[in-house]
């Protein structure tokens, strides 16, 4: 972690934090969930009592989404997921304004927390807490996020498919391949799995209907 202690040794404990959190989410990518969460889990030690609640909220956010993952064998831990996004969620609400607070992460708002939260409880199979955070998170600006709003749809999409809410669930794939078509990104993927999720219901017209405008959709992504 030599980033996080260049910044320390220079007494910048916040870009520390940051740059930490920022490594926790990188190293879960790669699947090295365990080292995730020390990073994770270091950063907001390191950053406690003297980072901007915000960057603190992101190492927290970063912790959840490593112990949402499975790995080795293992599956997500639930329980340790949901106190690091409950202690995310309260810093958030602790900011003021004349709080110290950091431009760069102003991105990291209630909404999208619940918008990880979604992703992060669909892939623990808990689809109760999923459609739950579903319904918290709002849209982020298209014009701004379009690939980040198109894949949080196709997150949003896949949850409620599989916890058998197939009208909701298409509504919001939908949405997906009309956003994600309008970008070039191989993050289009997240759309091609929602249709092997669509299986189960494949001879229905809606689902064949769907299956063919995201094929046409995305041929260009």
């Amino acid at each position: 972690m030599p980033w996080a202690l260049l910044a320390r040794g220079a007494g910048d404990v916040q870009t520390g934090a940051y740059v930490m959190a920022t490594m926790s989410l990188h190293t879960s990518l790669q699947g090295h969930l365990a080292e995730a969460v020390d990073m994770a889990q270091g950063a907001y030690e390191q950053g406690k009592h003297l980072a901007a609640p915000r960057v603190l909220a992101f190492a927290k956010l970063a912790e959840a989404r490593a112990h949402g993952r499975a790995g080795d064998g293992r599956a997500g831990d639930g329980r340790a997921v949901g106190r690091a996004l409950s202690t995310a969620e309260n810093l958030l609400s602790s900011i003021r304004p004349g709080t110290r607070d950091v431009q760069q992460l102003s991105y990291l708002t209630h909404a999208r927390i619940s918008a990880d939260a979604v992703e992060i409880y669909r892939d623990l199979g808990d689809l109760k807490s999923a459609l739950r955070f579903s319904h918290q998170a709002d849209a982020m600006p298209i014009g701004v996020y379009t690939r980040a709003v198109g894949i949080r749809q196709t997150v949003f999409s896949s949850a409620h498919i599989q916890a058998g809410v197939l009208d909701q669930g298409l509504a919001y794939g939908e949405r997906a391949v009309d956003i994600l078509s309008r970008v070039r990104s191989t993050r289009a993927h997240h759309v091609r799995q929602l249709t092997q999720n669509l299986r189960p219901w494949r001879r229905a017209p809606r689902v064949q209907r769907f299956v063919r405008t995201s094929a046409a959709g995305l041929t260009t992504t």
